[in-house]
């Protein structure tokens, strides 16, 4: 016998082979078992005569082993001359797949530093490496940038939103092979940090921001689709749409606020109309009884759903016209409570009826309702405290009743926060109702308080905005709202409405400036630091018409959200700064922190609009935060007083003595642009205005263009001293990563060709123009992405006297090569290679030395770095 052995092993089968060598045929025996049956083949439990040969190499396919067992392998050769034995050959069938996934998951471990435990981590861990069977091992965590999953331990401080505590890191170990697939948790706790140096742990960066309001009258038109402009569509910060290759989507919003959804609309001829309201999903006929108009309701949800937006909220706010017993007609329709609660309790059932007969149950279900909006004030409900606790409490029983799942909760609290037993609707109370009172509906105890919703809005005269004491307003409703509820209540701390609605002069403005942003930053990232889980944002521009048609420019909102919706995902924290010169001057920085990329908003506010005085100041970021590798960048965006569009277009305005009066009273007051021009459509202010859109537009790619950062890296051990000048208000976005894809095509590039709104991995990828090449490599070959018949190919010219060129359009920083062969399908071989383009020449020409017939081809290729 000269070899045996086994290959192809699985969990049930496998090849044995052996070879020998005779002079005159043999047979020859395969035996087998989980025993060594030694050297007679009565002693093994499977034998098989393979054949009668003169030698060789023989092979045969054994199955119906077991799984995970040891075997053990003979081969015996015999003829007149002999019995010839081989050494046993020992292997071990694979497990099966779940048994090997199953065997490598009860393997797995955690191995701490000294002293460390599950509930206490300081330093590094390990993760066990052990597979079975060819199984494969991956370890994830859900904080990476606080336990990576290589097992490195970063100690943050902890702020409010994790209330100072331990960080809990869910560590996933998931074991794969083939098909099967599974997974097991460890729950480990790491302690933060003391070092006043070090920055706060927020939380995981959900796109808390991603939602907006839409308002009954407008909903059958699709109010709050957009189509973004090129000025932000090839921007740094081009969004990254829901569908690429839409048209119009809701900017920056995954989610969406129906408001007066139901009817209760202003309506003056409500009283000739026999069935009631138009606008009301329900009226009463002549006999009295409820009717319904869920056609109505499926014309003014089906724009959403049908784009895709089913995380709704829908507003039980406007009583309709046919409930209470004597309407109340307020600015925004009928207010007045229901009359009979179980019959308003009947309408609510009846319409989550329909919404399963129009939606499907899964969708329905995954609705959130709100009861009412402002209800705080008489003038969004007009009816008493303990009115509203038998809506509340009639509305939940019967949303729960058909959607067990939907979520359900309050109006959006807009005023009296410090004290609301003052007002019409004491929040705090229906919180204690809800917690331990009866419920009016059904007769037990509680009613559901899925979410605490507020509007955040500033218009008070004579009040210079203050973010940091709207932060501490906000957030202390929530916290005095929540501790009156039970702790085993996971409620979503929520802004439904948020803005600045006037300025301290008292004049209508949203700060569409400078002003505006760094409000909007500091206001909402507080907030989120306070602990926020959704907010609702208005409409990202403001329009005004001309005679050439309707116009947008982006707003200092719009701004603020586009360069937010960048950092979605990854980690939140709150960075250090060193104290502003001047007291007053608020400074913030926090950010989201990725595995390739960190970014950080940054912002200097002041109460006092013309206080300008230059603040610099240190921002700490440690080195376990910032990206690894050679290609990090630092890059940054600014918006301020000199940049902004509205800043300029007031310039302008003021410039040629069209700037409204009243704004020109007040030195740098930014309004939108129907408030700082004339009320009249068609002005010539406006007009004015138009003509220098472009301008404007311009100024908006430049805000959202990211440039490196200029200010200074100062590296401390284990830290980077980010010092930045801002000049309230001002506010800077940080980038901190790559400026390149993984086949080195530059952000920028995709950007400036429209592509980014894919994001960089996928518009990198793709073949936007169906010309069978990728965006990167049209980025090497310098061709347009978005353009097919923009292609590198040579093209020939016959030079005077007969000999023959080629040439083709060329870029600089690229090496081209010429290859040729005498067949298409020949041998191909370089004649010329890095030739490389002269400016300020387009192309490049290029003559054979030794012209020969057949064929040419280019290539091109980047510059070895």
């Amino acid at each position: 016998m000269d070899s045996v052995g086994m290959h192809g092993m699985r969990d049930f089968y496998g090849w044995l082979d052996a070879s020998f060598t005779s002079e005159d045929p043999a047979d020859l025996h395969f035996c087998w078992g989980t025993a060594d049956g030694g050297l007679a083949l009565t002693g093994w439990t499977h034998t098989l005569l393979l054949t009668h040969s003169a030698g060789g190499s023989f092979k045969y396919l054994v199955t119906d082993l077991e799984p995970d067992t040891p075997y053990v392998f003979r081969a015996r050769a015999s003829n007149t001359l002999g019995v010839a034995w081989s050494d046993p050959f020992f292997f071990r069938t694979d497990d099966t797949d779940t048994a090997s996934v199953e065997r490598t998951l009860v393997k797995t471990e955690i191995t701490y530093a000294p002293g460390d435990s599950a509930d206490s981590v300081r330093g590094d861990v390990a993760f066990s490496t052990n597979v079975a069977q060819n199984a494969e091992l991956i370890w994830t965590t859900s904080a990476p940038s606080v336990i990576s999953p290589e097992g490195t331990v970063y100690r943050p401080r902890t702020g409010p939103c994790v209330g100072g505590n331990a960080i809990e890191v869910l560590v996933t170990a998931t074991a794969r092979k083939n098909a099967a697939v599974g997974s097991t948790n460890f729950t480990l706790r790491v302690e933060p940090s003391t070092d006043p140096n070090d920055p706060e742990y927020i939380g995981a960066w959900t796109p808390f921001w991603r939602g907006e309001p839409v308002i009954g009258e407008w909903l059958t038109g699709g109010q709050g689709f957009e189509a973004y402009p090129a000025c932000i569509r090839r921007s740094s910060f081009a969004p990254r749409m829901r569908d690429p290759e839409a048209d119009e989507e809701i900017p920056f919003a995954d989610a969406c606020t129906v408001v007066r959804l139901i009817g209760g609309w202003h309506d003056d001829d409500k009283a000739e109309q026999p069935d009631g309201p138009a606008a009301d999903l329900v009226y009463r006929n002549g006999e009295g009884e409820l009717q319904y108009r869920w056609d109505k309701l499926e014309a003014r949800l089906d724009p959403y759903i049908d784009a895709g937006y089913t995380n709704l909220t829908l507003v039980l706010d406007n009583i309709p016209w046919c409930f209470p017993e004597n309407t109340v007609t307020q600015h925004y329709g009928q207010v007045r409570a229901p009359a009979d609660f179980t019959e308003w309790g009947t309408f609510v059932s009846n319409m989550c009826v329909a919404l399963v007969d129009l939606y499907g149950f899964e969708t329905a279900n995954g609705f959130r309702f709100r009861q009412g909006t402002e209800c705080q004030s008489r003038e969004r409900f007009d009816g008493s405290q303990t009115e509203y606790f038998k809506i509340y409490d009639y509305s939940a029983a019967a949303i729960r009743s058909v959607l067990p799942g939907a979520g359900f909760g309050p109006f959006n609290n807009a005023g009296g926060k410090s004290n609301p037993s003052a007002n019409n609707v004491d929040m705090f109370a229906l919180a204690e109702h809800c917690a331990g009172g009866i419920s009016y509906a059904t007769g037990e105890t509680g009613s559901p308080f899925d979410f605490i919703a507020i509007s955040s809005y500033v218009a008070q005269p004579g009040h210079p905005h203050n973010p940091a004491a709207q932060v501490d307003q906000d957030a202390d409703f929530w916290d005095a709202t929540i501790d009156r509820l039970p702790e085993t209540c996971d409620v979503s701390r929520e802004i439904h409405e948020f803005g600045i609605l006037k300025c301290e002069s008292g004049l209508p403005t949203g700060e569409p400036g400078a002003r505006g942003a760094a409000w909007h930053m500091q206001t909402i990232l507080g907030l989120r630091e306070r602990g926020l889980d959704r907010y609702y944002h208005w409409g990202i521009f403001d329009r005004f018409r001309t005679t050439r048609g309707l116009h947008s420019v982006l707003t200092s909102s719009g701004w603020f959200l586009a360069t937010l919706d960048r950092s979605r995902g990854g980690e939140g924290y709150s960075f250090t700064v060193t104290d502003p010169a001047e007291p007053s001057t608020q400074l913030q920085a926090i950010g989201s922190a990725h595995t390739n990329a960190l970014w950080i908003y940054a912002s200097a506010f002041n109460p006092d609009r013309l206080h300008h005085e230059p603040e610099t100041f240190d921002l700490l970021v440690p080195d376990a935060l910032i990206p690894s590798g050679t290609d990090t960048s630092f890059l940054a965006v600014r918006y301020g007083q000199t940049n902004a569009p509205h800043w300029l277009m007031r310039r302008d305005l003021e410039d040629e003595g069209l700037l409204d009066g009243d704004f020109a009273a007040i030195p740098e007051q930014l309004g939108s642009i129907g408030g700082m021009t004339s009320t009249n459509m068609f002005d010539p202010s406006k007009e004015f205005l138009g003509d220098r859109l472009t301008e404007y537009h311009d100024a908006v790619r430049r805000a959202l263009t990211l440039a490196p950062f200029d200010g200074t890296l100062i590296e401390e051990a284990g830290m980077t001293r980010l010092r930045v000048t801002l000049t309230p208000p001002e506010c800077i976005v940080l980038y901190i990563g790559p400026e390149t894809t993984g086949h080195g095509t530059p952000h920028a590039w995709l950007d400036d060709h429209g592509l980014g709104v894919r994001g960089y991995r996928a518009a990198d990828a793709a073949d936007i123009d169906g010309d069978r090449f990728a965006a990167w490599k049209e980025y090497i070959a310098g061709t347009d992405p978005t353009n097919r018949y923009s292609r590198l190919r040579l093209s020939p010219r016959r030079q005077t006297g007969g000999s023959l060129s080629v040439r083709w359009p060329a870029i600089t920083g690229r090496r081209y090569r010429i290859e040729h062969a005498a067949e298409v399908d020949g041998v191909w071989s370089a004649v010329a290679s890095n030739l490389t383009l002269t400016p300020p020449a387009g192309e490049i020409e290029w003559s054979p030395p030794d012209p020969s017939s057949g064929f040419y081809r280019i290539g091109v290729r980047l510059p070895v770095r």
